[in-house]
């Protein structure tokens, strides 16, 4: 990360450090060609090792976020959508993997390390534990001191990006194949950092592991502000039965507005929220109507994984697996095997069933 300008040095040095750096990426050959060149290695470090990826990663993330404040680096990156939508689509959504599973997985390790040094700081407690226990546990702390810091910093670089490309692109994150994970995505996260675990976690020093759960918090707001304008995006939300409730929604709106909470985001993105907030109670009042009327739908109707009821039935040429469409596209982005039976499948080779899909119209 030596070409990003160095926090924490002298003001001089960082003046010139600076200098130095704006003049690199002002080349315009860079200009050209290194937002796509970042997202290539953003998406490729996906065949790397589960740690090197991340170093990968972390370094992509941090470079495309300075780049960010050049309007001709924006400018080409809004073009790639158009121009490299294999690689732009892969990169959206291999940035909703990561916002989802670095944050659960950082999360969970300060979990095992707060348990850890609270059993070692019961002196009782650790001396009944012998000697091959101690190690055992002295290991696991080691590993989850590693798992929380790489997990939680890039989760934070992660995040923070997530803000500036929905600002820039959104429609990625409202299509069928990706919007209803990219929702579900922000509504855990928001969901573990207000009313689970995030604000109220309590560890000693917990910026040793990079977790900065109000700034999380404040990049959070500025992405669901980025899109709370777009219907399909609000449909998306109060759809994830998972983390979705008006309650969240509701208290995460009092943390940002209160000043003690000391969540610094901007009134804008604060007041976009807050119209979402009520916009989502009023759609999920009507989805939860909607839901009932269909209780009732007989089980060939229903998607196997998802549970819902079919838009556009499909069969699995290997398993004979009836699903929907969009189920099964989501499934094959991160996994091209028939989730059934595990044979190799690509979307070309489902076969369509206009038979059932005329029966659900009926039943509807």
């Amino acid at each position: 990360m030596e070409i990003l300008p160095q926090k924490n040095v002298a003001q001089h040095h960082e003046k010139q450090n600076r200098m130095y750096k704006d003049a690199f990426f002002s080349n315009v050959v860079l200009r050209k060609y290194l937002m796509l060149a970042l997202i290539i290695v953003y998406v490729d470090s996906e065949k790397t090792e589960y740690y090197g990826k991340f170093k990968y990663r972390y370094a992509s993330s941090a470079i495309m976020e300075y780049i960010f404040s050049d309007v001709q680096y924006r400018e080409m990156f809004k073009l790639l959508p158009k121009n490299n939508p294999e690689d732009f689509n892969e990169f959206c959504n291999l940035l909703i993997n990561d916002i989802n599973s670095l944050l659960f997985d950082g999360l969970l390790a300060l979990e095992e390390i707060k348990n850890f040094e609270s059993m070692k700081e019961d002196q009782y407690t650790w001396s009944q534990l012998d000697n091959e226990q101690r190690e055992q546990a002295e290991s696991n702390f080691v590993d989850n001191q590693r798992k929380a810091k790489g997990s939680l910093q890039l989760s934070n670089v992660v995040i923070q990006l997530l803000s500036k490309v929905t600002n820039y692109c959104q429609e990625p994150f409202v299509s069928q194949e990706l919007g209803e994970k990219f929702a579900n995505a922000i509504n855990y996260c928001l969901d573990q950092l207000t009313t689970q675990k995030g604000l109220k976690f309590k560890i000693s020093n917990p910026e040793r592991f990079h977790f900065q759960p109000k700034v999380l918090l404040q990049h959070l707001i500025k992405i669901y502000a980025n899109m709370s304008q777009l219907q399909s995006f609000q449909s998306f939300v109060v759809a994830d039965g998972r983390s979705y409730s008006d309650e969240t929604f509701a208290k995460s709106l009092r943390v940002i507005t209160d000043n003690k909470k000391g969540v610094q985001c901007e009134m804008e993105d604060v007041e976009k929220f807050q119209a979402l907030v009520v916009v989502l109670q009023k759609l999920k009042e009507v989805a939860s109507k909607t839901d009932m009327i269909f209780d009732d739908a007989p089980d060939e109707f229903l998607d196997p994984l998802t549970c819902n009821l079919m838009e556009d039935p499909v069969e699995l040429p290997s398993s004979k697996t009836i699903m929907d469409r969009l189920t099964i596209k989501k499934h094959l982005l991160n996994d091209p095997h028939d989730p059934f039976n595990r044979s190799e499948l690509t979307i070309e080779q489902l076969i369509p069933r206009p038979d059932i899909k005329e029966q659900i119209e009926q039943f509807k």
